[in-house]
This record gives C-alpha cells, sequence and structure tokens, in this order.
C-alpha cells in the first residue's frame, strides 16, 4: 500500500469506528453524542500527538493511550464490518426489531471481547514458525538455522517484558545466526535507554552472531544514529546495504530502509555483489523492489505487509539445507 494513502485510510476508517461508537453511544446510554465525538477525537489522535511531545514526560502517558486506541482499531472493524452488513441485510428484509438488535449487539459484544482477548494473548507471545529451504549451493550435505525476528516494537508499551520472552524462545532454538529485521524500535529511543533494553537485546545469542537492518520506526523519533550507536554496542552487526559472507554457502545481504535519507544501492546490484556459488539471504524491512530480488539465489525476508504493521514480535526459524 503506497505511503499517500495511508493517512486517508486511517481517517476515513477511524470515522467509520467514530460513527459506529456514536449510535451505541446514544442507542445505549440515550445521551448528546457531543459526548461521545469529543474524546473519541481526542483518543484518536493521541499517539500522534505524543510523538511531537515524546520528549515530555506526559507525551509518554498521550502516546500509551493512542497505543490503547490502535489495540482496539482492527478487533473492531472484525466485528463492526459483518455486523453493519448483517443489520443492514436484516432492515431491508423487514425484520430488523429492537429485540433482534439487541441479540445482535450483544453477539458482537462477546465476539468483540473474545477476540480481543486472543489478540492480547497473541501480542504477548513471540509467534515462532518453522521452515526448510533447500539451496543447490554451497557443500555437499551443508546445513545453515538463522532465527530471524521482525517487528518487536519496543518503547514506553512494549518492553524488557517482551524481550525477555523472545530471548528464552530464541536461544532455544541454537540457530547459526540471529537476524533482526527491522522496527525493534517503536520511534523514540528514550525508553530503551531508560529501562537498558539494548542489555536485554544483548542476551540474544546464536554461534555467527545477530545482523540488523533498519526499518521505518527507527527513523521516527530521529535518534537512528544513536540507535545505531546502542546495537554496535551491544555486539550486533547493523548492515546498511552490507554484505557479510558466513561459512561457504551463505550470503547476509542487508539492505537500507526505504526510509533512510541516504540513496540505497538497487537491489539488483546488492545481489549482483555476492558470490554465485552462495545462497543469498536478504534482509530488506520493505522490499519495495521485491521483483528485482525474487531469483532462485536468493530469499528476501522482510516485515509482515497487513494494513496495520504487527505489534506482535514474529520469529521465522529458517534452515536452508543444501542438495548437493
Amino acid at each position: 500500500m503506497k505511503k499517500r494513502y495511508a493517512a486517508p485510510i486511517f481517517i476515513l476508517l477511524s470515522l467509520y469506528i467514530g460513527f459506529n461508537g456514536a449510535f451505541l453511544f446514544d442507542y445505549i446510554l440515550a445521551m448528546n453524542v457531543y459526548y461521545f465525538w469529543v474524546p473519541f477525537v481526542a483518543f484518536t489522535l493521541s499517539f500522534f500527538l505524543g510523538r511531537f511531545i515524546a520528549h515530555l514526560t506526559i507525551g509518554r502517558f498521550i502516546k500509551v493511550f493512542g497505543a490503547l486506541f490502535l489495540s482496539l482499531f482492527l478487533p473492531f472493524l472484525y466485528v463492526a464490518i459483518p455486523i453493519d452488513l448483517l443489520l443492514i441485510s436484516l432492515y431491508f428484509l423487514e425484520l430488523l426489531t429492537s429485540e433482534v438488535v439487541n441479540i445482535v449487539l450483544s453477539i458482537a459484544f462477546v465476539t468483540f471481547i473474545t477476540l480481543l482477548l486472543v489478540m492480547y494473548r497473541n501480542a504477548w507471545s513471540p509467534i515462532i514458525q518453522h521452515h526448510t529451504i533447500t539451496s543447490t549451493k554451497g557443500s555437499k550435505e551443508s546445513s545453515f538455522k538463522i532465527a530471524v525476528i521482525t517487528d518487536i516494537h519496543l518503547g514506553n508499551i512494549n518492553g524488557n517484558r517482551r524481550i525477555q520472552q523472545l530471548v528464552k524462545k530464541v536461544n532455544r532454538l541454537n540457530a547459526d545466526a540471529i537476524a533482526l529485521v527491522g522496527d525493534v524500535m517503536e520511534d523514540n529511543i528514550e525508553p530503551l535507554k531508560r529501562n537498558k533494553m539494548f542489555d536485554e537485546l544483548s542476551h540474544l545469542k546464536s554461534k555467527l552472531g545477530t545482523f540488523v537492518v533498519l526499518g521505518n520506526h527507527e527513523f521516527y523519533g530521529q535518534d537512528v544514529e544513536e540507535y545505531i550507536e546502542r546495537m554496535k554496542e551491544a555486539n550486533f552487526s547493523l548492515l546498511r546495504d552490507d554484505i557479510v559472507y558466513l561459512g561457504d554457502s551463505i550470503s547476509i545481504i542487508g539492505r537500507k530502509d526505504a526510509e533512510d535519507p541516504t540513496n540505497r544501492k538497487l537491489a539488483k546490484q546488492m545481489v549482483n555483489e555476492t558470490s554465485r556459488e552462495r545462497f543469498g539471504i536478504v534482509l530488506d524491512h520493505q522490499p519495495l523492489d521485491l521483483e528485482e530480488l525474487s531469483t532462485n539465489d536468493t530469499l528476501t525476508l522482510s516485515s509482515p505487509v497487513i494494513l496495520i504493521e504487527a505489534k506482535s514480535p514474529r520469529c521465522i526459524m529458517l534452515r536452508i539445507r543444501s542438495s548437493r
């Protein structure tokens, strides 16, 4: 989805949620909807307002309220859209009565709470997927395991508890290498320093080290250079259009993010710089030129591409075997 469409879509969806909320406010409480719209608008804008005043203590609290709204955004849409379609259908079939409305809204409420609890559980439980890939590159019967982590979004909401859960599970995988594919930081480095999150991240262990690329969120708070230094201090290898060769069969190609103000190399140029005898693993948070990277010799690992960015950490455990 192109960035210029993101803001209008968010506004339209927020208005849709707002009108549904105003209807429920009036239907259940029978109060003037003015008392709903004022706090709703403030609630909707609070996350973005908090970013502008993140250096102030109150900015942290405002962002927390805003993040709460965003966490309710998707589950509300998942429930509201089918419920609205059902109510409209019942209306045109002349089956819509106050009793039917009450039943439908009760079902919607139970569904919403259930969905919210499931999503909350998933958000605090790292999702680990296992995949095996066969390659003709490398020496005979060689095997390489890499744990790929994306979208941790550390900040005022996600902190050391999330890191500790992730570190515990990832270290159990006994991977040859670990890759952090962007959006490790939500937007501001202050809470990461205050809560010593870089120290917690440094507990990630693998045989050949941890490799990091930047995501769009690392550029939001204007702290990207300090973030880079902190990651290096944690003994991580931060790649910005860099290539690292591991063993005799693997190339790690770490690309600059699309948000990076410095020019990044063309995808083909990065791939062509690697050895033809190696299997290339491309780390690119926003692979906007995915077609150029999609060759038989490379595998691109990036952030989940969905409308609202994933807030639960994801880890993919890849095992690359040689078929020679």
